[in-house]
């Protein structure tokens, strides 16, 4: 019977069942790939344990001893904080923050009374506008300027050029769509002015002045569309040589103005949204720097807790002992705990 000396995957047989060999041939052999994996494992682990066993042997270094020292001090410096009473100099600067807050506060607080007095009356002013532009939008809908006797909006749905129908059709649905969405805005709006009348409540105003910007562009919008649809008929009727009516420039005119009034009237509002949101956020911080101001000036006035004197205390008693364990050398147990890792690394490499 043959017996290896190590176990693996058979990777050669150099003889055939019943042939007579001779001394020295060789019959079978052993993939040593895992073999090998293992003699280079068991070298590093023994490297790694003589290493271990030389550190704990050589002691702390220098730099290890001035680290640990260097923690005694950091810890013993906190807890001498925690334990010592606020100096007349820390709580005199506490309590001026705190009085600086306060005074930012009673800024912020005229600040944002001023800004719902602005944007309020800026609600006022942009209804006025937008009411003006919304008859002016109605006027140039229903007015005859195309057509003596019918609607202009009624003679430019039905100016029909076979080149251009489909896409001034879709212009006109596009302004239809936009008119009922900016009529509606500005309606919300309008109702919202009424039912709020004169107030000064912050939530409110916002509100409104939200509804405000809102009715405003959808408006400019609406305007903008129903001006795109007037272009588009002018232009068709000088592609195909046909005369312009001249109210299609009149229509224009009127037009433009009402989109530089929308656009002038939503600019105005947005400024006033701005500010009012502005003025909030500066309240806002204010109050959040109050608070942690006087929380700040609470905790010096009380003193450190008991909790965490315990816990600097604690890391003091931790950090000592440590720096005392690096000052004794290596302990006779762990030296030889790590004596016997080398020797059990020795022998697996051996086998």
């Amino acid at each position: 019977a043959l017996t290896a000396k190590g176990s693996g995957d058979v990777a050669f047989v150099g003889v055939k069942k019943g042939e007579t060999v001779k001394a020295g041939t060789l019959l079978v052999q052993i993939d040593t790939t895992d073999a090998v994996r293992a003699v280079r494992d068991a070298r590093t682990n023994l490297e790694t344990a003589l290493l271990s066993l030389e550190k704990i042997r050589k002691g702390p270094t220098a730099a290890a001893l001035m680290q640990a020292e260097h923690a005694v001090l950091s810890a013993q410096e906190t807890l001498n904080d925690l334990r010592a009473p606020a100096n007349d100099a820390d709580l005199l600067q506490a309590r001026n923050a705190v009085t600086s807050a306060k005074e930012s506060i009673t800024k912020a607080e005229r600040e944002a009374v001023v800004s719902r007095e602005e944007a309020y009356s800026a609600v006022i002013d942009g209804h006025r506008d937008l009411s003006d532009v919304v008859q002016g939008l109605r006027d140039a809908l229903t007015g005859n300027d195309l057509e003596s006797g019918r609607e202009n909006s009624v003679v430019l749905q039905n100016m029909v050029f076979t080149n251009d129908r489909e896409r001034i059709a879709q212009l006109n649905r596009t302004a239809e769509q936009a008119i009922v969405t900016g009529y509606a805005a500005f309606d919300a709006y309008a109702d919202a002015v009424a039912a709020a009348g004169r107030t000064t409540d912050s939530a409110v105003i916002e509100a409104l002045i939200d509804g405000a910007v809102a009715a405003a562009k959808d408006l400019t919008d609406a305007v903008r569309a129903e001006d795109a649809v007037v272009h588009a008929v002018d232009e068709a009727l000088v592609r195909v040589s046909l005369p312009v009516p001249a109210g299609i420039a009149k229509l224009e005119n009127d037009l433009a103005a009402l989109t530089a009034d929308a656009d002038g009237a939503q600019s105005s509002l947005l400024s006033r949204q701005t500010a009012l949101r502005n003025a909030q956020l500066s309240m806002d911080a204010a109050e959040r720097s109050l608070a942690e101001r006087q929380a700040a000036l609470d905790k010096l006035t009380a003193g450190s807790d008991a909790t965490q004197v315990a816990s600097a205390e604690r890391r003091l008693t931790e950090a000592e002992q440590s720096l005392a364990d690096l000052k004794a050398g290596p302990d006779a147990l762990e030296l030889r705990s790590q004596e016997l890792t080398v020797r059990a690394r020795r022998d697996a490499l051996s086998d």
